[in-house]
């Protein structure tokens, strides 16, 4: 069994904390000895006993201790009896120590244990100091020896069931016997037993706890002192004295015994004196339980409290009776203050834990020794410290201290306060006090406090000094929801201590600073709007918010601005296109669209018809650098249409290349992206959407014929557009037509002379078509002639701003994937990845891109299907293509949430081209 030393005598037990640092008791004397278990260099031969070389046992060093020598013994476990069979001499003892533990007890201590953790037997001038022990059949034996103390040894029972027996036994004929400072707990038989024979032992202030017998027993012993103990539940009286002892003293100690029956059918006492040893014996200021019925036994008779005992037997003249929850440990007010006899037998000037008498202001008289083992200290100085931060107009710097000292026992108690900020220290100060600090920042304010006891007690606080609260202005730019140039700037929310004085605003497009809360961009671009608030004390605070002016899309029917064939009557009539060859094409400024440098982009459907060669048409802005992509790719003969979108040259132009051969090229404006804009009809924010199917002429309607029309709902009903859509984005495809023609998508049934999908006999292809939507939610699509079915899945819809919706920008026409180069033919059922945002201008955040996918070289008739990475594929096609042909399309696709899209392609083998255009966030 592990013993925990005691020490706390609120509750009588305390755990003691191994594994600290030992702190030692420095000797010069070069004779003492040292037993050191764990030292790696410990030995129990004759040279050994050095600190360098110490010995391994207790018991080696007992064997060769001479008188004035001290055995200093590590902290550690030390199995085995130890008999102490060698003597010191007057004034020269051979004293056996280990670390003194108190007051706190949390230095690791030193256990012996065996069948009897220390034997002392038959010496002289011996002390054992600071150890615990430990024994199965009692823990220190001191038998017919003489002049020995025992001080601080701290003693238990160990073992299991071996029988009754008392923690600490002196026996013998033994005589000056002093045990002192120690704790006795849980021991199987009597805690202390002094037996017939014995004279002189001094049993004084020690503490017992739980033992299973006497708390102090004395048989027949002579002289013995009982002096300034503890007892708290003994199972037998907490002193009992029988046997014929004779001359016995009993002063200041403590009884405290709380159950009415301790065990055995036994009526515990405090104090049991035998008829036989009434002769002699002294009794007095002792403390009882109240809790005990019969806290006295005077020969044969129980008493039930001090007065009728001091009657019976003429002592107890100083006896008290208290709860026994107020006797385990002194708390201010108990009866044990200051109230012992000093001059008692045994008395010592120090208490259990070691620390010194001390007389307590708040107790009448001047008496400094408690009752029982310990002395009531004085309290501890409580400072508390409060720092507040205390800014105003006048003194933005302030700090108020605020602070409390409390010190029972003191008379004077001052305080010094150190700021923190190198200013002078104040010394004797008076709560509250104020402090101005030199600047702002973060300082550790400190209070010391001293009272006249000598207690210090300190407290810290960091307090941060930021003077008044800053000028912290607010900035919300808002858009108008129908021209996006202009914005109004709010700067509701702004917070100062004063009065805000003037707001002005820089809109961060090189425009002077003004206080105007609107204002109107001339063109498109990203912006920092900076707002300054300035309050009525100067103090200034700014806060700034991007915003960006983005082109604003209009779709339109659309309207025919270029034909090469012969005879059109329109700009190229007449004139193909030949190989390498830049055909230059005004759009600014034509067909409704604004002046040149009012028009950022064009959405054009772009026709190449007879080709002479397999070739590519590339779009873009008229005098810029031709980009490396294809926005039409077509093979000899074939007539083919896709959806571009470009952006406009300063001189309103764009510029279409041919590759190969000679075409020629049929160009239809569906809509444009500009600054000034109609009110009605427009609406740059684009939403994407899953690819939604709404019409299919082979599962509901039949082949539209030569000049028929269809209605197709694209918004107001469920699975279709908000009703926010001014333009919906679709998919078209023409499939099983009977002869070579085109279809065209309008707004109403008034369809335009111009075409959004072209067509060969037996043909199945697609093309993208913007179309504005009529007031009754539907777009409106005509066949030319012969007759053709017709399926149409929305990728995507325009809108004013609103939510899930962000701006189209526009890149330059960049070249993403051409499995021809940089990845193996797709086959089918194949998908291949493509990283859309963070390159070629595109922004890592985009939620959708515009992309020009097409299909070369495919083995077999199939189709292709563009969508969000890692999303279900949806159940449309972007584009499809028969064995042999170039098929191009424009469609706007869904980004993943890391910025991929992916592209399956449903039979065959198949190389696919992606050519970024425009994204949105």
């Amino acid at each position: 069994m592990r013993h925990n030393r005691t020490a706390a005598i609120a509750a009588l037990v305390v755990s003691v904390t191994t594994g600290l640092p030992l702190v030692g008791v420095a000797h010069a004397d070069t004779l003492d000895l040292y037993v050191d278990k764990a030292a790696a260099t410990c030995s129990d031969n004759a040279v050994a006993g050095s600190k360098a070389t110490p010995f391994c046992t207790v018991s080696a060093a007992a064997a060769v201790a001479q008188a004035g020598q001290t055995v200093h013994i590590a902290p550690g476990f030390y199995a085995g009896d130890v008999h102490l069979t060698r003597s010191g001499t007057p004034g020269a003892p051979i004293t056996f120590e280990g670390p003194d533990q108190r007051p706190n007890y949390l230095t690791p201590y030193a256990d012996l244990s065996g069948v009897h953790g220390l034997t002392l037997d038959g010496v002289h001038d011996v002390a054992v100091r600071h150890l615990v022990t430990k024994g199965t059949e009692g823990a220190v034996v001191v038998t017919g020896s003489s002049k020995i103390t025992l001080d601080d040894v701290s003693v238990a029972q160990d073992g299991g069931d071996k029988g009754t027996h008392p923690g600490v036994l002196i026996t013998g004929a033994s005589s000056d016997v002093t045990l002192s400072h120690s704790q006795l707990s849980y021991t199987t038989g009597d805690a202390v037993a002094v037996a017939q024979g014995v004279t002189g032992a001094v049993i004084t202030t020690n503490l017992v706890n739980r033992a299973q017998g006497d708390g102090i027993s004395v048989k027949g012993a002579t002289g013995t002192v009982i002096t300034g103990n503890t007892v708290n539940h003994s199972n037998g009286p907490a002193v009992e004295i029988s046997g014929a002892a004779s001359a016995t003293t009993v002063e200041n100690n403590v009884f405290a015994e709380q159950d009415a029956d301790g065990g055995g059918g036994a009526t515990p006492v405090g104090l049991a004196v035998a008829a036989d040893s009434t002769a002699g014996t002294k009794a007095d200021y002792n403390v009882v339980s109240t809790q005990q019925p019969s806290p006295y036994k005077w020969g044969s008779t129980l008493y039930a409290n001090a007065e009728d005992f001091q009657k019976a037997s003429g002592q107890g003249a100083h006896d008290l009776a208290a709860p026994a929850k107020t006797l385990l440990g002194n708390t201010e007010g108990s009866v044990l203050i200051d109230s012992a006899d000093p001059s008692a037998p045994g008395e010592q000037d120090t208490d259990l834990l070691g620390l010194a008498r001390v007389h307590d202001p708040l107790v009448k008289g001047t008496g400094t020794h408690d009752r029982g083992a310990t002395e009531f200290q004085a309290p501890a100085l409580h400072l508390r410290l409060a720092v507040t931060p205390q800014p105003d107009i006048s003194h933005p710097l302030d700090a108020l201290v605020e602070f409390t000292a409390n010190s029972a026992w003191s008379t004077d108690t001052k305080v010094s306060v150190d700021f923190g900020d190198k200013s002078t220290v104040v010394t004797g100060a008076v709560s509250p006090l104020t402090h101005a600090f030199p600047k702002a920042g973060s300082y550790t304010v400190t209070a010391t406090g001293t009272d006249s006891l000598g207690q210090t007690a300190k407290q810290t606080q960091v307090v941060t000094i930021t003077g008044p609260a800053p000028v912290h202005p607010m900035l919300k730019v808002t858009q108008d929801s129908t021209d996006l140039r202009h914005v109004r700037a709010d700067t509701t929310g702004t917070t100062s201590p004063w009065p805000v004085a003037t707001t002005t605003f820089d809109y961060g497009d090189g425009t002077p600073a003004t206080t105007q809360d609107t204002h109107t961009y001339a063109k498109s671009g990203q912006y920092m709007v900076l707002t300054t608030v300035t309050d009525t004390q100067g103090r200034q605070g700014s806060f700034g918010q991007v915003v960006t002016i983005t082109d604003q899309f209009v779709p339109m029917r659309p309207t025919r601005v270029l034909d090469t064939r012969a005879g059109s009557g329109l700009p190229g009539s007449g004139a193909p296109v030949s190989g390498g060859q830049v055909l230059k094409l005004q759009v600014a400024g034509v067909a409704g669209l604004p002046e040149a440098g009012k028009v950022s982009a064009v959405l054009l459907n772009l026709t190449a018809t007879r080709p002479t060669a397999g070739s590519f048409v590339t779009a873009f802005p008229s005098g810029s650098v031709r980009p490396t992509v294809s926005s039409l790719n077509f093979t000899a003969g074939q007539t083919v249409a896709n959806a571009v979108v470009v952006p406009v040259g300063p001189d309103g132009k764009v510029s279409l290349y041919n590759f190969n051969g000679s075409v020629d090229l049929v160009a239809d404006i569906a809509g444009y992206y500009g600054l000034q804009v109609p009110t009605v009809g427009a609406g740059n924010f684009i939403g994407s959407v899953t690819p939604t199917r709404v019409l299919d002429t082979r599962a509901t309607h039949g082949p539209l014929g030569g000049g028929d029309t269809i209605k197709v709902k694209v918004r107001g009903g469920a699975g279709l557009l908000p009703d926010v859509a001014r333009a919906v984005v679709l998919n078209l495809t023409a499939t099983q037509p009977t002869q070579g023609g085109y279809v065209t998508a309008a707004p109403d049934g008034n369809p335009p002379s111009s075409s959004s999908l072209n067509f060969a006999a037996n043909q199945t292809i697609a093309n993208q078509v913007t179309v504005p939507i009529d007031a009754d939610g539907t777009v409106t699509l005509y066949n030319h002639n012969g007759s053709v079915h017709l399926i149409a899945d929305i990728q995507a819809f325009y809108s004013a701003p609103v939510s899930a919706t962000g701006p189209l920008q526009t890149v330059t026409p960049t070249r993403l994937l051409d499995t021809r180069v940089n990845h193996s033919t797709l086959g089918a059922g194949g998908t291949v990845r493509v990283k859309v945002t963070g390159v070629a201008g595109v922004s890592e955040h985009a939620t959708g891109v515009l992309v020009n996918l097409t299909a070369t070289n495919p083995t077999a008739a199939g189709f292709l299907t563009a969508y969000a990475a890692g999303s279900p594929r949806p159940l449309t096609s972007i584009l499809n293509f028969a064995p042999g042909q170039t098929v191009p399309n424009l469609a706007f696709v869904p980004v993943s949430s890391d910025g991929y899209i992916e592209v399956y392609n449903h039979s065959g083998n198949t190389d696919v081209l992606v050519d970024i255009q425009g994204y949105e966030n």
